[in-house]
């Protein structure tokens, strides 16, 4: 409406007690990421270790982890440069930004309005979350991963990554592969599982845990998986596989293996003129810039496409776009910075991540934008 301006108070705290941002650009980031269209979808603020203003300065982990500006950070290479995060550096007016240069966040996409909340992460609504202590996949798979939980996670529990990487041949063991069928290889990723052998004798579990096998595509959202002694197996996405002279089954990811086109297919000997190549998605560099600084605040940038006011009766809070702007900037600054050198150096490539097989029983293994 008239009047508005836009470096009035946009952050205020949900029913939930959650603070949040509320800004337009923020606001639709949020949305499309989660496939809702909740006009109360805010940029959720870390809770713990918040500076002076009672305001953090990173995202809250439960929603989106993975985020270059999470309060914790993994591997580098898996860190994205997400479009929650560029539409925050847009909205403090300090920066102009090239969407199209975002990185694709796997962590809860799709997962609605509801996700990451302190009500809703117990119940197994959703398969980046899980309950108890057992072994499955991290969410990216690239890792074995145990249930557990940290102080940013106010209780919520994920699969943490162990060191067990799928992709480190040095980490097989000749005892799990006579068994398990388990393979480590460069293009080995995290299975739901429960597979061994019909002819061996020793007395293992059925119980559903993380294994290695490798994994090729053949398109999008289409891949086979190898165990040891089979054929390259077709695993059609959101379902489970029989492998021969196994028993058990093997889950198989929908939208987590060969979906992103910015995440690296980590095949070494993949023809990269096949419909299945990809490229692994990069930091930007100068020389291609995802964010060019601003010396002077633009407040054409602040909102887009237009202002958003803060709710009648709420008072005007003028530290929001230092926060923001000061805040926000030198610390994805300085995260780009390591995380870049660290990626060049590592060049790890990396997939995204599987849905918890429900169709296998885990539960026994995982033991608010305010109008003018």
């Amino acid at each position: 409406g008239m009047g508005c301006s836009p470096w009035g108070q946009v952050t205020n705290t949900d029913e939930t007690g959650q603070v949040r941002i509320y800004t337009q650009s923020v606001i639709r980031a949020l949305q499309d990421h989660l496939l809702s269209t909740d006009p109360e979808l805010g940029g959720p603020l870390e809770n713990l270790d918040v500076g002076y203003s009672g305001l953090s300065s990173h995202w809250e982990s439960r929603v989106l982890q993975g985020s270059i500006m999470a309060a914790a950070l993994g591997d580098p290479a898996v860190v994205r440069v997400d479009p929650v995060t560029l539409a925050a550096l847009q909205d403090t007016g300090w920066y102009s930004v090239n969407h199209s240069r975002a990185q694709s966040l796997v962590w809860g996409k799709g997962e609605g309005a509801m996700f990451g909340l302190l009500s809703t992460c117990h119940d197994n609504s959703s398969s980046f979350f899980c309950t108890g202590s057992g072994l499955g996949c991290h969410y990216l798979h690239r890792h074995k991963g145990e249930c557990q939980t940290d102080p940013h996670l106010d209780g919520c529990r994920i699969y943490k990554p162990l060191m067990s990487e799928c992709w480190k041949e040095e980490n097989e063991r000749e005892t799990e592969t006579e068994w398990s069928g388990e393979l480590y290889r460069i293009d080995s990723r995290c299975f739901f599982s429960n597979l061994s052998r019909e002819n061996v004798s020793l007395s293992v579990s059925d119980s559903v845990v993380g294994r290695c096998y490798r994994h090729r595509c053949t398109g999008l959202n289409r891949y086979q998986i190898l165990v040891s002694g089979s054929d390259w197996l077709d695993c059609p996405v959101g379902s489970t596989i029989q492998v021969t002279g196994y028993k058990g089954l093997v889950f198989c990811p929908d939208k987590r293996l060969c979906y992103y086109p910015d995440i690296g297919l980590s095949i070494d000997n993949q023809d990269p003129h096949s419909p299945a190549a990809s490229t692994t998605g990069t930091v930007t560099t100068e020389n291609d810039p995802l964010l060019h600084q601003n010396t002077i605040p633009d407040p054409s940038l602040t909102f887009d496409p237009g202002p958003t006011c803060a709710e009648p009766g709420v008072s005007t809070d003028s530290t929001l776009a230092p926060v923001l702007g000061v805040s926000a900037s030198v610390c994805l600054l300085a995260a780009l910075m390591v995380a870049y050198r660290r990626y060049r150096s590592s060049r790890v490539r990396v997939h995204a991540a599987p849905e918890a097989p429900s169709v296998l029983q885990l539960h026994s293994t995982q033991s608010e934008s305010n109008n003018c």
